[in-house]
């Protein structure tokens, strides 16, 4: 649904960048921090450098927030403001980079379930403790949850409706 509303959306729907300065997203001048230091103001203009350092920590499994946070990086509305945009050249690369995002994700579910050490690499010994295991259940939960949302056609649940006396498959099909 929100892929279609980005779809169909005009430029005159999306936010526009002033939209992000009143609202305290952007910043056009230093701002001083809450010990008075002159903070570095945040980049607002698109630059492929910029575009594919985020991507590549976005494939990496890092968050759009974590990303984001550091001084020298733009704010994390500006770089949404970037992707939703129509035909901006971010866009297709920030969809492209979420997508590996997700798939390194279910590697991850595979790995945690493994009881592979994410430093090391190796499988651990032992099963752990009752928190250790409660812990990786909760983040192999949270993945594939995730990952069920974001990439449906993949790890989605799958239904099947199958007639009871002959085993044959039934098909729906919606006619308008």
């Amino acid at each position: 649904m929100a892929a279609e509303a980005r779809t169909n959306a005009t430029v005159s729907e999306l936010p526009d960048p002033e939209w992000l300065k009143l609202s305290g997203y952007v910043e056009d001048q230093p701002s001083r921090t809450k010990k008075g230091k002159l903070r570095k103001p945040r980049p607002t203009i698109y630059t492929e450098a910029i575009g594919s350092k985020i991507c590549a920590r976005l494939a990496a499994g890092e968050t759009l927030v974590a990303i984001c946070k550091p001084a020298g990086m733009p704010s994390e509305a500006v770089v949404r403001y970037w992707a939703w945009k129509p035909n901006h050249p971010f866009g297709p690369l920030y969809r492209d980079a979420r997508m590996i995002g997700y798939l390194r994700m279910s590697d991850e579910i595979t790995n945690i379930s493994d009881g592979i050490d994410e430093v090391t690499g190796e499988k651990r010994k032992g099963a752990g403790t009752n928190e250790e295991i409660r812990r990786d259940a909760l983040r192999v939960s949270a993945r594939q949850w995730v990952a069920a949302r974001m990439l449906p056609k993949v790890f989605g649940d799958r239904i099947t409706l199958k007639d009871d006396d002959s085993g044959a498959t039934i098909r729906i099909q919606i006619m308008d």
